[in-house]
């Protein structure tokens, strides 16, 4: 029951990811992969009867991409259980004998991405689970040992969404044959660019390795993930405020500039997406210049600083656009005029390493087309 809640869980989370713009890798358009450690504690209940509580054992990944939607995966989860005593008819200690459970799975995975900075992904690859049911005994012929291995196809998808600046929620869920499920909840915390820490809840269920072996485990997930290969941000030169271009006598035709000017710079205040008071009189300028060339066309493109996470930023940066755009159509200017783009903290013209600099990013170009 408690499997079957995760995977509900888990679906509704991705259904909300991919409603809006790890901690699972979900896309390689800010980092080209990552590392993951930790450890998890097993809770196992084997061949559906015996029910052991679990070590801390250790699991670990890496996702590397390998050209644009496309990346390879590994995952490792060890399992390990304390053993249960029994005793039969015999007086103790001859009489007593114990059980208990070992294993691993290893995971290799194709990711694809849904989309540029997507927040879900889907996996596909092979589950090599292995696992070994041992009982110990004086008693001569009672001890056994109960092997199973078995190469799975598995496919799944995981999924993240943002809950604050710095902090995410992930999860997991994937099916394969031999009634292969797998499903993880967890939440992820920002501690710098390049590392986060993970806690979560996994649960994982397999039938009949080589035919007699099923295992069930559950259990609490500690660990970190290291981001490498972050891409460069791109540098802008500085906003450059230029006026429309003079119209001579005799009359004749202006085109737009081939090359984009920036024509304004909308700034705004920390984490926030509505205009400040200043603001109104520089979109005025655009609104007139748009009034005198009603040909022109006209790119909007939203900006933040380097506080937040890169998938927050990325979604602050569009609401950030969206306002500009829908400010200036309210005020006449045909909407098929106005293409927006967002690049989050991808285009500084600041630095980002002190309050000025970053009130410089937090900011809204208006290019000429």
């Amino acid at each position: 029951m408690l499997f079957k809640k995760l995977l509900v869980l888990t679906s509704c989370m991705t259904f909300m990811a991919a409603t809006v713009s790890a901690a699972p890798l979900t896309n390689f358009d800010t980092n080209k992969g990552s590392l993951d450690l930790g450890v998890w504690n097993t809770d196992t209940v084997v061949n559906h009867g015996d029910d052991f509580s679990g070590l801390n054992r250790f699991n670990g990944g890496l996702t590397v991409g390998v050209g644009g939607p496309w990346g390879l995966q590994y995952r490792y989860f060890g399992m390990k259980t304390k053993p249960n005593t029994y005793s039969t008819v015999i007086p103790d200690p001859i009489g007593e004998y114990s059980s208990h459970f070992k294993g691993s799975t290893n995971e290799f995975n194709v990711l694809y991405s849904l989309g540029k900075n997507s927040r879900v992904a889907l996996f596909a690859g092979v589950n090599k689970v292995s696992g070994e049911f041992i009982t110990s005994s004086a008693i001569p012929g009672l001890s056994s040992t109960q092997k199973g291995s078995e190469s799975i196809l598995q496919g799944g998808l995981v999924a993240t969404i943002p809950l604050s600046k710095s902090v995410d929620a992930y999860a997991l869920a994937g099916f394969g044959s031999h009634k292969l499920r797998q499903a993880e909840l967890g939440i992820s915390a920002k501690l710098s660019d390049d590392w986060q820490a993970n806690v979560g809840y996994r649960g994982f269920h397999v039938n009949h390795l080589d035919d007699t072996l099923s295992v069930k485990t559950k259990g609490i997930t500690f660990g970190a993930t290291y981001l490498f290969g972050k891409k460069a941000a791109a540098v802008v030169p500085p906003v450059v405020v230029v006026q429309p271009p003079v119209i001579v006598q005799p009359p004749v035709v202006v085109q737009p500039p081939v090359q984009r000017v920036v024509l304004q710079s909308i700034l705004f205040d920390f984490d926030k997406d509505t205009l400040q008071q200043q603001a109104y009189p520089l979109l005025a300028k655009v609104i007139d210049v748009a009034n005198k060339n009603p040909n022109w066309t006209y790119l909007l493109v939203g900006n933040t600083d380097s506080k937040g996470t890169d998938a927050y930023n990325m979604d602050l940066s569009l609401r950030r656009v969206k306002t500009v755009q829908n400010y200036l159509i309210n005020q006449g200017i045909p909407s098929r005029l106005l293409t927006i783009d967002e690049k989050g903290e991808g285009q500084p013209i600041a630095t980002n390493e002190t309050e000025e600099g970053r009130a410089q990013n937090r900011r809204v170009e208006i290019h000429i087309n």
